[in-house]
């Protein structure tokens, strides 16, 4: 078995791992990149999944030439309401001064994209499908054995540096060697579980059943979050008379609405909004998540680091999981240039004649520095998935309700909230920039 070595390994490769190997490589880090899954095909419009990125998230990845202009589509105002109560609250983006307060995007697009972007940079192997398992971690570095998928009808794709002599077979199992591997395979992290982490999750008792829907009328680029007794309804502008949808449910009415003919669902979805956006016309596929916060004991391990879902999920009633995983990644660039950084010809300890920092420090440090934001952003997420959601909240409806005009009526508490939601309200030296 041949064996291949980077700088860095990404195990998967979806959003957060390809902006991460994108940095990297940006930096001057050879990285490999391993995706399990095939390449997503382009679906119709009514059968697309989405992700929301805050302001902040768009103004890093177009500070690193990364935003993907052409597919995105913004979000000008945030409808809040509360189904059964007075009180709503309009947020805009005239309030930030802002051109948008964030963007909706079909995942398809935003990783093709990427993906794009990634065969660019001689300094990224891309491998997929393929699996990874940890075979050694160390100070001195990591091992993991990569198996290319053999079921598939298409081969692996691969883009190698012709620069380098790491070059394997299509199709041919061999061994990774980097100093850092980075965990950004999901909730279930099958290197996170490798490493010993322990997770810790509260069950919210919902479930997201999630879709797009056709409407009668245009969006205008307004984005909707109402609350109901199940949980909140968010509906997001994705392309014209199309809205990307995240319906909160109890759990045990997950099944149900997932298999419920079409007709009665979009009956269900029109009693539930209302008719600001006219009659819903079609729903395309649903899917049903089970909802809860999982987080793991530690981000770190040796030279090992988790992002994006592997080191936390979150519940999606605030958008913030995504935006906060790609926080994280701009931070953990910053911070690991300094180990990888040109040396002077006295080997990879040296640079100019000085000791490299220790990479596991430096990942200590990663997490200390992150801490903050982290902890903020799960605390606030928790708070409103809890406040408002479950039947037995269901007599806090007339406070919120309150809350919401007092929300709209008092412009520097709307303003506050609007960068919240926008990502405008982290501090911005809590993600360190990277060169």
């Amino acid at each position: 078995m041949s064996v291949n070595e980077y700088d860095a390994v990404i195990v998967g490769g979806g959003i957060v791992g390809a902006v991460q190997a994108l940095l990297l490589a940006q930096q001057g880090i050879s990285t490999l990149l391993i995706e399990a899954t095939q390449p997503e095909t382009i679906a119709e419009p009514l059968q697309q999944r989405s992700v929301a990125l805050s302001h902040r998230s768009f103004e890093m990845l177009a500070a690193r030439n990364l935003w993907p202009a052409d597919v995105a589509c913004p979000i000008n105002e945030i409808h809040v309401t509360n189904r059964g109560s007075f009180g709503s609250a309009r947020i805009t983006a005239h309030d930030l001064n802002a051109a948008a307060l964030g963007y909706v995007v079909a995942n398809h697009r935003l990783e093709h994209h990427l993906r794009q972007l990634i065969r660019l940079q001689k300094n990224i192997e891309f491998v997929q499908p393929a699996t990874a398992r940890l075979i050694h971690n160390s100070a001195t570095g990591v091992e993991l054995a990569v198996s290319p998928s053999r079921q598939s009808k298409s081969q692996p794709v691969r883009e190698v540096d012709t620069q380098s002599d790491a070059h394997t077979e299509p199709g041919k199992d061999f061994t990774a060697r980097c100093k850092l591997l980075i965990a950004a395979d999901g909730t279930h992290s099958q290197i996170r579980q490798s490493l010993g982490l322990n997770v810790t999750q509260r069950d919210y008792d919902q479930v997201a059943v999630v879709a797009n829907v056709e409407c009668q009328l245009d969006h205008q680029h307004i984005a909707h979050e109402r609350f109901t007794d199940s949980g909140p309804l968010a509906l997001l502008p994705l392309s014209p008379r199309c809205m990307a949808m995240v319906y909160t449910a109890h759990a045990g009415d997950g099944d149900v609405l997932k298999t419920m003919p079409d007709v009665e669902f979009l009956q269900l979805l029109q009693a539930r909004f209302g008719g600001k956006l006219g009659r819903f016309k079609a729903v395309g596929r649903r899917a049903v998540f089970p909802l809860m916060l999982s987080e793991s004991e530690s981000q770190t391990a040796g030279n090992c680091v988790l992002i994006g879902n592997s080191a936390r999920t979150l519940h999606p009633v605030a958008g913030q999981g995504l935006n906060l995983a790609l926080r994280d990644v701009f931070a953990l660039a910053a911070c690991v240039d300094r180990c990888f950084a040109p040396d002077s010809g006295q080997g990879l300890g040296t640079v100019a004649g000085h000791s490299k920092p220790d990479l596991s420090h430096i990942l200590a440090e990663f997490q200390r520095q992150r801490l903050s934001d982290q902890g903020r952003t799960v605390r606030r997420t928790d708070l409103l998935a809890r406040v408002f959601s479950g039947k037995k909240l269901a007599v806090l409806g007339p406070v919120r309700g309150a809350g919401l005009v007092l929300l709209s009526g008092l412009v520097p508490l709307r303003k506050r909230f609007a960068a919240s939601s926008a990502g405008i309200g982290i501090p911005l030296g809590s993600v360190r920039e990277s060169r």
